[in-house]
């Protein structure tokens, strides 16, 4: 698969890349530094450092940021750099932190947490993970937990399912989601990935409703029908970790991809760490805002 290279840089995480339309730039993190970056044009500008483990950053309708920091859901201007602390999730659980989260139809957050003590490796007994809903004003809503690692998320163009990715157990899951309350219900297995494809990451959706996922430690980004799960396509990277991809690009027909250089030598693999972008030849779906 022929890409592009967006951005080279030797991030250390990289993920949850997303296309601002109306800054025609794109926003991801280093997970792993605690930062918050805009891309647009190549040229790349560190907008914030947390001094707690960085899940996510999602647009808000009012142009801000809502920013998964520890269990702390904030509010960041991406403009004055100010922040304030909206919500705290997983009160009992503080070993928790926010992992993955996107903006979903209605306004709402759907977002994951995760025991710290899996940022490293797959602990047994540390498996506190919960898939989360989040409304301002509101108290979270679980919608499902003894999860391992809650990551990748995305809900169908006709905005009746919701997908969801448990990265240590390999699976993707499908949800039946309500708009108009942000319930999500009648959890079921859709696709369980082979080991020796790596592990499924972030998570992106079509426009014609396939599944583009990224696999961590399998060098690719997999697209997948959203029915059957069965796999369509495979889009081969430069670099063994991918970690989250979104269509991007002012006609949105471009797949940015974040990734990794843990456990990936420079001479190796130079491009470990960067943001690279492909033309997989179908559009995304804008970004969904937070509405506070």
């Amino acid at each position: 698969m022929e890409y592009n290279v967006a951005l080279n840089i030797r991030s250390q995480l990289g993920e949850g890349i997303w296309w601002d339309e109306r800054r025609e730039g794109h926003f991801w993190i280093d997970i792993i530094s605690n930062e918050v970056y805009f891309l647009k044009d190549g040229k790349n500008t560190m907008l914030k450092a947390f001094d707690d483990a960085l899940g996510f950053c999602i647009p808000c309708e009012d142009g801000r940021l809502a920013v998964g920091c520890g269990r702390d859901l904030i509010l960041l201007d991406p403009d004055s750099g100010e922040t304030e602390v909206l919500m705290t999730v997983d009160q009992d659980q503080p070993d928790n932190h926010f992992n993955d989260a996107k903006a979903i139809p209605g306004g709402r957050i759907l977002a994951g947490t995760m025991n710290t003590a899996m940022d490293c490796e797959d602990v047994p007994g540390k498996e506190t993970g919960r898939l989360l809903v989040l409304e301002s004003g509101k108290e979270p809503v679980l919608v499902t937990d003894g999860m391992k690692v809650p990551n990748g998320l995305a809900i169908s163009p006709d905005h009746k399912t919701a997908y969801h990715v448990d990265t240590y157990n390999y699976r993707v899951d499908k949800y039946d989601f309500d708009e108009e309350t942000g319930v999500l219900g009648n959890r079921r297995l859709l696709l369980q990935v082979e080991p020796e494809k790596g592990s499924p990451d972030g998570m992106t959706v079509a426009e014609d409703g396939t599944l583009f996922i990224a696999h961590w430690g399998g060098h690719a980004i997999r697209r997948y029908d959203p029915v059957t799960g069965e796999e369509l396509a495979v889009y081969e990277l430069p670099v063994p970790i991918p970690t989250c991809c979104a269509f991007g690009g002012r006609d949105m027909d471009e797949l940015y991809i974040t990734t990794s250089s843990l456990d990936s030598p420079e001479e190796e693999y130079p491009l470990a760490g960067s943001v690279l972008v492909i033309k997989p030849g179908v559009k995304g779906i804008k970004p969904y805002r937070f509405k506070l």
